[in-house]
């Protein structure tokens, strides 16, 4: 009896390549944590695409800066910190807004009450 070493070779490295393949999912989840990764650096924070506008979303698109979460279609782009949105100037014009009304409201008397 003759063994075919060759044709037990070629199925090792089958089984081989097999046990070290990735599925979709775990590409998904790699790919989902790389995003985190970058955005954690302090480099850029994490803005939701509903924030954005197209030209925004585009250019995060073509930086590789841009996730689209698998099966929700929400998007989210990695955007440095210098970079001002629409959503973050209203943010910030509501909360000096706010402040300022709160500043006119609470005076303190300057002389003390008789």
């Amino acid at each position: 009896m003759s063994i075919d070493t060759e044709a037990i070779d070629r199925l090792f490295l089958e089984l081989s390549q097999v046990t070290k393949a990735t599925t979709a999912k775990e590409m998904e989840l790699q790919k989902a944590l790389d995003f985190l990764r970058r955005g954690a650096s302090g480099e850029y924070r994490i803005v939701a695409s509903g924030d954005l506008t197209t030209y925004q979303i585009s250019e995060a698109q073509r930086r590789g800066l841009f996730y689209v979460e698998p099966g929700g279609g929400i998007g989210w782009a990695l955007v440095p910190w210098d970079v001002t949105t629409t959503k973050d100037r209203k943010r910030e014009a509501d909360y000096f807004s706010r402040n300022n009304m709160m500043a006119n409201t609470l005076t303190v008397p300057t002389t003390e009450p008789t």
